[in-house]
């Protein structure tokens, strides 16, 4: 496989930073974005192994960092649904303006919800989400540090030097500490209660695969099942040992053999019905 790296320019937002694979052989139709969770970035070992199964399979495959995370452009304090939704569509659009389709999204963690989100407008080939909540957090949670501070700059997971220093929030806002050194602005919270997932889900039409780990200690597993509940298109596929990164080497194998054999099948069966002559 080929892998090329990337910037996919947006119109109304920063570039964002993207690695797509390139199979050595075209054995299927369409493509594959893998998208990330909150706070991670497109170079998540789980991320890396789903596009790589993908592409040896015969898939295009694209992952790429959300504005403000990894190596895309904007302040990383500045975390919101709706940005991460724009983020989404812009890669959607970059892949189908490249003749690819059709093209099947698949979260991580927040990322999943954001797929959910966006999936009832531009109605994508299929969606997947893992680890994925019903109800993003709509203030700061007791497990974060809770602190706010006006001090600039945070540093992603895996990064170093960190991104440059963000600018002062506006006097409504506070920068609040989620884990230790990493801040987000308040607007997270203001944007999260405009979004329902849950009545999202009920108008998700494609194929959906909720994956989840039963001893999810982010996400609790009851969010995958309302999510799966509210949506007739659905399939819900729960591990019984898995936390919520799918950390163990097994679980997460396991976990990438399942979505890709998954989504391979949704993708063929899209093509197929694609190219059927109409009546």
């Amino acid at each position: 496989m080929r892998i090329e790296e990337l910037l996919i320019h947006q119109a109304d937002g920063p570039a964002l930073a993207a690695a797509v694979y390139h199979p050595d052989t075209a054995a299927h139709r369409g493509a594959v974005v893998v998208a990330h969770g909150m706070l991670s970035f497109k170079e998540s070992p789980k991320l890396v192994e789903l596009c790589r199964a993908c592409s040896a399979a015969g898939v295009l495959a694209l992952r790429f960092d959300f504005r403000g995370r990894g190596s895309s452009g904007g302040d990383p304090e500045v975390l919101t649904i709706s940005n991460e939704m724009a983020d989404l569509s812009s890669v959607h659009s970059w892949l189908v303006s490249r003749g690819h389709g059709p093209i099947a999204w698949i979260g991580s963690s927040l990322g999943g919800t954001v797929a959910l989100m966006l999936a009832p407008e531009l109605r994508p080939g299929a969606i997947v989400s893992i680890g994925s909540p019903a109800h993003p957090p709509l203030e700061p949670r007791d497990a974060w540090s809770g602190r706010t501070s006006q001090d600039s700059g945070s540093k992603q997971p895996g990064e170093s030097p960190g991104p440059p220093a963000a600018t002062a929030p506006p006097p409504t806002e506070t920068r609040i500490e989620i884990v230790p050194s990493v801040f987000i602005l308040s607007r997270f919270f203001t944007d999260a209660a405009t979004h329902d997932p849950v009545a999202a889900a009920a108008s998700v039409t494609c194929p959906w695969l909720v994956a989840h780990g039963a001893q999810d200690e982010i996400v609790p597993v009851a969010d995958a099942r309302e999510l799966a509940a509210a949506c007739p298109s659905a399939e819900l596929a729960v591990h019984p040992y898995a936390d919520h990164r799918f950390s163990s080497l097994t679980h997460r194998a396991e976990l990438v053999a399942r979505v890709v054999s998954w989504t391979l099948r949704v993708l063929r069966d899209a093509a197929e019905r694609s190219a059927d002559p109409q009546p």
